[in-house]
């Protein structure tokens, strides 16, 4: 076992440097064409896609529920047994309280915890 192992280390220490080109900050490559705009075009639904690309030229927050399983919303208020309008303002946080039993049921279609779907926002100071 000691022979391997001491064999394993000369080979390492024997090895040549591996020329890796030019040397880039990583914020200059990561993420540089992993998802064009056309492949997610084609892989996520239609309302997912145009989520994203308002968020994209406009900011804010992706629905990352509904994008990760490629739902509708209308989809999702069929599963969960509530209307579409009651779900989208519940998304768009135009409501005062949301039932526990609601809560469950999202969760339960999305495979999440209510933290995956919820976020606090301070109020505004009027």
């Amino acid at each position: 076992m000691a022979k391997i192992r001491f064999s394993a280390l000369e080979e390492l220490s024997n090895r040549k440097p591996v020329d890796v080109g030019e040397r880039r900050r990583v914020s200059e490559i990561f993420g540089c064409d992993v998802l064009t705009v056309d492949k997610m075009r084609q892989y996520l639904s239609i309302e997912a896609f145009k989520k994203l690309e308002k968020v994209m030229s406009e900011g804010g927050v992706i629905d990352r529920g509904l994008a990760d399983r490629k739902m509708r919303l209308n989809e999702l208020a069929a599963q969960v047994g509530i209307s579409n309008v009651n779900l989208s303002y519940l998304k768009t946080g135009k409501v005062k309280a949301v039932r526990f039993s609601t809560l469950d049921a999202i969760c339960k279609v999305l495979g999440c915890q209510p933290g995956d779907i919820l976020e606090y926002v301070e109020d505004e100071e009027e």
